[in-house]
């Protein structure tokens, strides 16, 4: 365990730039997938969403580096995303994190630990392919944060503390199954052959039938799940292209 963080890498070459560059065309948000107050893309969703760079030479890696600090003895850990290309470029990214919170009694250090890294995973992977995750960092449910401390009243002197009840466990998550690449790419071959306007009606149905939230029609993106597969499927053999 060392005492710094460290400072990120760069190697930058054309041909990492290019393919990041056209992933980047296509390819501008993931499903957020995670409902709540504040709906978020899932580490799963964005890991699926971006492992169509992978065609364009791209891939990515996580390092992890931990450190002490002397704020109130916490340590932390430092998450690195290396991005990197078949020719050899890559680059850095880090976020630094708290390994726990020493107030929080609910939830077990390793269980913060785990849930702030996944967390910071989510966040360095939407940046370094600028994707939109959203989500907030105090909303998204994701990072693991102490309950509000509630007024406790003081007891008689000879009258003993109820004690106290324990948390409830956290729902387990269900798998998510997405939708099959090959099946997905001959979808947006057919989207295409259609002509603009019922391409456009299409698209919109597509997003209100799923209460998708996005600008205008959604993309490629967003068409993800099994279920929008069918859905898409069944509107398009009933249309004439």
């Amino acid at each position: 365990m060392t005492d710094d963080p460290v400072v990120p890498a760069y190697g930058v070459t054309p041909e990492l730039l290019t393919a990041l560059s056209t992933f980047q065309t296509d390819h501008h948000t993931a499903p957020r997938d995670v409902k709540g107050r504040y709906d978020y893309a899932s580490l799963e969703s964005l890991t699926h969403a971006v492992s169509a760079a992978t065609k364009l030479g791209l891939g990515h890696t996580f390092l992890f580096r931990p450190f002490e600090v002397t704020d109130a003895g916490v340590t932390h850990t430092q998450v690195t995303l290396v991005l990197f290309h078949v020719s050899g470029g890559f680059f850095e990214s880090s976020l630094v994190i708290a390994d726990y919170d020493p107030d929080n009694r609910r939830d077990s250090r390793a269980q913060q630990r785990g849930s702030n890294i996944t967390y910071a995973k989510r966040y360095l992977l939407a940046a370094a392919y600028s994707l939109a995750p959203g989500g907030d960092q105090g909303e998204s449910g994701d990072v693991v944060t102490p309950a509000p401390a509630k007024p406790v009243s003081k007891p008689p002197m000879q009258q003993k503390a109820p004690a106290p009840k324990p948390a409830p466990k956290p729902a387990a998550k269900a798998d998510i199954k997405f939708l099959d690449e090959a099946v997905k790419e001959a979808l947006v071959i057919r989207i295409s052959l259609l002509d603009k306007d019922a391409r456009q009606k299409l698209m919109l149905d597509f997003k209100d039938a799923f209460d998708i939230k996005c600008a205008g029609a959604p993309n490629r993106d967003y068409i993800q799940l099994p279920g929008h597969g069918e859905w898409l499927s069944e509107k398009l053999d009933g249309m004439v292209t």
